[in-house]
């Protein structure tokens, strides 16, 4: 999964410090996460002898994978506040920020199941558990390369959206922006007012009348 900086910085919840952190850890612990996976696979290999101890660490990876989608599919829904009914405003939000760490999730979650029970297998349970194993590595598979392809197109539409200026999203009026102008009209009216007000006396009190004599720059004729 592709790990866009853009769209961490973009994300709302929480104090900043605290968000900063925390998706300083989430993408650490994706690292963690894929260079597990990529060792685990190595030690896969006939030549390493090492099948339990590496379907193991596979497991951890991918568990390691799956909380990591869900923290930004947390972070997504926080953004809007959870309001589901802003997604029929932004189709192009739901389908790239909220489906992709979605289906990479559901396909994690599929593989750490086949990785446990390859783990059976290999402990010497031969019930239908290695078929059952290979059906779910194989929907799994499916899963993340369409996961793949929509991050893909997310990478292509946020190109596109660097060669209009970056104004997206306010121009076609998407989720984030519906939800930035409710809280703006959400102010209370009086509130606003006594603003305004405080602003206009504020103003009067700089400007003050000039009270000194008025001297001609020039005499006047006789």
């Amino acid at each position: 999964m592709v790990k866009l900086t853009s769209a961490r910085q973009a994300r709302l919840y929480g104090p900043l410090s605290t968000r900063d952190m925390v998706e300083n850890w989430n993408s650490f612990l994706y690292l963690v996460g894929t260079i597990l996976l990529a060792a685990g696979m190595l030690l896969l290999l006939p030549s390493f002898e090492m099948r339990s101890w590496s379907l193991w660490i596979v497991l951890v990876g991918f568990a390691v994978i799956v909380v990591v989608n869900l923290h930004d599919l947390h972070a997504h829904l926080a953004g809007i506040d959870y309001d589901f009914t802003l997604l029929s405003m932004d189709t192009q939000w739901w389908m790239f920020e909220l489906a992709v760490p979605t289906v990479h999730a559901m396909g994690s979650i599929l593989l750490c199941i086949a990785t446990f029970l390859l783990i059976r297998v290999n402990a010497g349970s031969y019930d239908q558990s290695e078929n059952i194993a290979i059906w779910l590595a194989l929907v799994a598979s499916v899963l993340l390369v369409v996961a793949a392809l929509l991050n893909a197109f997310r990478v292509v539409f946020l190109q596109q959206a660097d060669r209009v200026g970056g104004h997206l999203e306010i121009l076609r009026g998407g989720a984030k922006e519906r939800l930035r102008s409710f809280r703006a009209n959400s102010e209370p009216l009086l509130s606003s007012t006594n603003k305004s007000q405080a602003d206009i006396e504020s103003h009067q009190a700089e400007v003050q009348p000039y009270r000194g004599p008025v001297v001609p720059s020039e005499p006047l004729p006789r």
